[in-house]
């Protein structure tokens, strides 16, 4: 027998409520509020259930400058860490997206996080 494939559904709402942000000598980090539940889970296609033990919940996103990680051996000059906890045990997924400098394209939430001040030193919020 062939196993039916999964399929990944996402849902990511907006926060709706800021958030502290910390300089944690690493990197710049904040929590996601325990009330959010938005994240990522896994399921056999529409119509069919997604049960506890295919969810996991965004907790923690985190940004590094440069990049912790490197891909086919470059660094990249900013990255973001999104860690998702699962629902029913310490699990952790963790996904990671790169961003390269763009003079001629500016993010907006970048600009909004950078424009309302980051913090500077280690353990600062």
């Amino acid at each position: 027998p062939v196993d039916p494939p999964l399929f990944m559904y996402y849902r990511y709402p907006p926060l709706g409520e800021p958030v502290p942000i910390l300089n944690n000598g690493k990197g710049i980090t904040f929590t996601i509020p325990g009330t959010w539940t938005g994240g990522f889970g896994t399921g056999l296609g529409l119509g069919h259930a997604i049960t506890g033990d295919s969810l996991y919940r965004l907790w923690q996103v985190s940004f590094h400058s440069p990049s912790e990680h490197m891909i086919e051996g470059i660094r990249f000059p900013l990255e973001a860490q999104l860690v998702h906890k699962h629902s029913e045990s310490e699990h952790l997924a963790i996904i990671s997206t790169f961003f390269e400098a763009n003079s001629d394209s500016l993010s907006t939430f970048l600009e909004m996080a950078i424009g309302s001040g980051l913090p500077q030193q280690a353990w600062d919020e």
